[in-house]
């Protein structure tokens, strides 16, 4: 048998788990346990961000740019790849996922063919 118990914080799960656990010799696997280890191992980071940018900028380790009084990026920032690469399909006249007239030509399984 599996059973997962599901909960807000401080409902009750990881009590009924262990009660069960004892009761029965059902195992116990806490996913909030398996990560409080991790980060304590130095295994598993947590990083809080305001914004996109310091996200991307953190997975990344590419700095994400600002734009400067001319309106453009720092060259080298991933704001700047970003847009360089949007601009390439621009003047290619074709979007990712689109065919030569601009059009969508990829159907994913909720679009269907009219």
């Amino acid at each position: 048998m599996r059973l997962v118990l599901l909960g807000a914080p401080g409902s009750g799960k990881g009590t009924q788990a262990q009660r069960m656990q004892a009761r029965h010799g059902v195992p116990q696997v806490s996913t909030g346990d398996l990560l409080r280890e991790a980060v304590a191992a130095g295994r598993f980071h947590i990083y809080p961000v305001a914004t996109i940018d310091q996200g991307i900028e953190r997975l990344t380790g590419v700095p994400a740019g600002e734009r400067g009084p001319g309106g453009a990026y720092p060259p080298g920032s991933l704001n700047a790849r970003v847009e360089r690469r949007l601009a390439e399909y621009a003047e290619r006249g074709k979007a990712p996922g689109a065919d030569r007239q601009g059009r969508r030509s990829w159907r994913g399984p909720t679009q269907t063919k009219r």
